[in-house]
């Protein structure tokens, strides 16, 4: 388990190499053992298969191909078990237990084979999904969700047939903020969808996003929700483009006040968290603006004459917090999604991008392009990107 995540951070080391396949056939030969229900040794084997499989190479993939097969049969296997055991059972726990590691070993599979893969299983694949999620196996709802999302990331606009089939289970954990985890994992799910989908998507979209604003007004979503939330919201309005016109007088003020959310600044808990946040708030400008200005429908100067004052008000927040101080890494994805907002909102109109013109702007941009190495090469070239569509000619 413990060499198969080294070799995930360091695959040049080679530690499984020439060793997947013995490895992996002495594993399921450890789970067909008479006590591999003992001392949970059946799910810790499967969690040590799926480590093995995120550290396999191109080399290795027709034995992750085997491994996905047979964890497929096995699954089918459990879950058509467990459906007339009686519940509160030893027995339907541990195989609940089978079935929330199995899927973690099928979507690692996923990641290491791909579309053509998503495409030869996604109905079978599917089919199970949706007899875990709809059971009393909570625990394994997190994971069967997650490889929802990875079917769509595979699939992209094939995944349409079977959005109709997974909304009911989608929607209610959407709507479940009492599980924080759970909340979160629809809302990346819902994000997942959009960008595979796009315009499919929009016949869901307003219980989406009355569910999303829900949770952001809600004082019991945890703020660690509310990044991803927001977030959520800027690649729907990506997805469906003019349409999101619909929804931004309402999403626009909610960003204005989630913007003016203050901490204290000597708590390093909390500053991450603010980052946090403040990502999310610059994810969903950049994909209302960008959404909105491509479609001739959607009246986008008209919505946006009045949101440059709120955003640059924002984005000097987020200056001053960071321009005076030593850079910082911390920083780079919140300077990055600044960045993306400022070119994106001067890209699209010569008026807007007069507004921008300012000293605090300005400075923003260039301690990026100043300090070389002390951000990401994607923060640089954002950071360019802003320079020139601000003030043109670079």
């Amino acid at each position: 388990y413990f060499l198969a995540q080294h070799q995930q951070r360091s695959p040049e080391k080679g530690y499984l190499k020439g060793s997947y396949e013995g490895l992996l056939r002495k594993i399921h030969e450890t789970i067909n053992r008479a006590d591999a229900n003992k001392e949970n040794l059946a799910p810790i084997a499967y969690e040590t298969i799926m480590q093995i499989v995120r550290a396999a190479g191109p080399e290795e993939k027709s034995i992750v191909g085997e491994t996905m097969r047979h964890s497929i049969q096995r699954l089918s296997h459990i879950t058509a078990q467990t459906i007339n055991l009686p519940t509160n059972t030893r027995m339907r726990e541990s195989l609940y237990m089978l079935q929330k590691k199995l899927i973690g070993v099928v979507e690692a599979c996923l990641e290491i084979l791909g579309e053509q893969t998503a495409i030869q299983y996604g109905k079978e694949i599917m089919q199970l999904l949706l007899s875990v999620l709809q059971s009393e196996n909570k625990s394994a709802h997190q994971e069967s969700l997650r490889t929802v999302g990875l079917l769509a990331q595979e699939l992209g606009a094939s995944f349409g047939p079977y959005m109709s089939i997974v909304w009911p289970s989608l929607s209610q954990a959407l709507k479940n903020t009492n599980s924080p985890s759970e909340y979160i994992t629809a809302v990346l799910v819902v994000s997942d969808i959009s960008r595979a989908l796009e315009e499919g998507i929009a016949g869901y979209c307003d219980e989406i996003v009355n569910a999303l604003l829900a949770a952001l007004s809600s004082p019991v979503v945890q703020s660690r929700a509310k990044a991803p939330t927001l977030s959520a919201i800027g690649d729907i309005a990506l997805a469906i483009s003019g349409n999101f016109a619909r929804y931004a007088s309402t999403v626009l003020t909610l960003l204005k006040q989630a913007s003016e959310f203050r901490i204290d600044n000597s708590d390093p808990d909390a500053i991450k968290m603010r980052n946090e946040l403040w990502e999310g708030i610059l994810t969903a400008y950049s994909g209302i603006i960008v959404g909105m200005r491509d479609s001739s429908g959607s009246d986008f100067q008209a919505t946006f004459q009045y949101q440059v004052g709120n955003i640059v008000d924002f984005i000097t927040v987020i200056a001053n917090a960071f321009a005076l101080n030593k850079p910082s890494k911390s920083q780079d994805d919140v300077l990055r999604g600044a960045y993306n907002v400022i070119g994106d909102l001067a890209q699209s109109s010569p008026q807007f991008a007069v507004r921008l013109r300012l000293p605090v702007i300005e400075k923003l941009v260039e301690i990026s392009i100043s300090m070389g190495g002390a951000y990401s090469e994607k923060t640089r070239e954002a950071a360019k990107f802003a320079r020139s569509h601000v003030y043109g000619g670079f």
